[in-house]
């Protein structure tokens, strides 16, 4: 339900950018909308929050909303093709938590044939937030890690990005420390006792992947963790490997 990536600007003392993990429920649809009542979706949102001004992505449609925050409320608001009409949604939020937002959005949809109206519960938990740099690799950018899925650890839906990088092997690993060192041509960001996600894997597309099963490496009780990618960069030169940059996940329940 909402949009767009970025820096880091503050109202007041909350800070929303990064990437989040949403939960809706239909709660209430009129005519031929009815039948979506009680439909729950899940979805991953990149906020760009700088001074009063919010927006937001949802990285599964492209549909972005804009809007802004008066204290601890958010409201964005968007129009988007949907099922062969247009739908007009205003999304209000409020800060819980500097992880959690809380609220619903009001909507309405016309074929201009057809129309209906409703209303969605939302529940917004924030997945990852950016770390430290990363340096270019021999594809001619820097290696970039991203996260989808959830935070919550019930629901054990985690997955990790990194590109672009070299059609090389690559593992993906992570400590409870936020670091910044020389490693590699590029730096090390995570510290503090470091677990590697195994099995190792070798990129395609200059991208690397991994599902992570999150009681498999030990993710189990709520904590925060720095999560990174490593790679060989043989046309690199140097070192002969690489790293991406780092981004920070605190899990939930």
């Amino acid at each position: 339900l909402i949009a767009s990536a970025g820096a880091m600007t503050k109202a007041g003392s909350i800070d929303l950018n990064g990437r989040w993990f949403f939960e809706g429920e239909v709660l209430n649809a009129t005519g031929t909308c009815s039948d979506e009542i009680g439909d729950l979706y899940q979805i991953n949102v990149e906020i760009l929050h700088v001074g009063s001004n919010v927006t937001a992505e949802v990285l599964e449609t492209g549909t972005v909303f804009s809007g802004s925050i008066s204290g601890s409320t958010v409201t964005l608001t968007a129009s988007f093709f949907e099922d062969g009409g247009i739908t007009d949604s205003t999304v209000t939020l409020n800060v819980t938590s500097e992880i959690r937002l809380d609220g619903g959005s009001a909507w309405s949809w016309s074929d201009g044939t057809d129309s209906c109206t409703g209303s969605d519960g939302l529940l917004g938990l924030k997945l990852s937030t950016r770390g430290c740099v990363s340096t270019a690799n021999s594809t001619g950018g820097p290696g970039r890690i991203e996260a989808l899925g959830s935070p919550r650890i019930a629901d054990d839906n985690f997955t990790l990005i990194a590109q672009p990088v070299p059609n090389q092997p690559f593992i993906f690993f992570f400590g409870p420390n936020a670091i910044q060192t020389p490693f590699g041509n590029g730096f090390l960001c995570a510290g503090g006792g470091v677990t590697r996600i195994l099995p190792p894997g070798t990129a395609v597309g200059n991208q690397a992947m991994r599902i992570v099963g999150l009681a498999s490496v030990g993710i189990v009780v709520p904590t925060t963790q720095h999560f990174q990618a490593w790679f060989r960069d043989p046309m690199g030169g140097g070192a002969l490997f690489n790293t991406s940059d780092s981004i920070e996940v605190s899990f939930v329940p």
